[in-house]
């Protein structure tokens, strides 16, 4: 697991982003990356409360090829936006089927965009 980037949101909440193979414990929500140890890397989004450190929310994107996100913000409305390079798909669902695919299997560039 490699943290990337950092930011707090207007509410002073912690927002982290990074990637992981294998499996990834934040509080108490496992994160699993079907392709094992070793395999393609996905990325976990995660949003820490202010009150006490625990976890608010933890949620990650990816498939078989390798996804890393670059950096994470959050806007005046406390929505979280993070972006990062991609190969393969990089699926954001829900909603069902909202995602991308790379062109010609290299990297390209995502941005998204969760609610708070």
């Amino acid at each position: 697991q490699v943290g990337r980037d950092v930011a707090v949101d207007g509410a002073g909440n912690v927002l982290v982003t990074g990637f992981f193979t294998g499996t990834l414990q934040i509080g108490a929500t496992v994160l699993v990356n079907p392709m094992g140890n070793g395999g393609a890397w996905d990325v976990f989004v995660s949003k820490l409360k202010v009150t006490d450190g625990s976890l608010g929310w933890a949620r990650k994107f990816g498939d078989s090829s390798t996804q890393l996100p670059r950096a994470i913000t959050a806007d005046p409305l406390g929505n979280v936006i993070f972006g990062g390079t991609f190969s393969g798909t990089i699926d954001f669902a829900p909603p069902a089927g909202f995602s991308f695919t790379s062109m010609n299997s290299t990297y390209d560039a995502f941005w998204a965009k969760l609610k708070p």
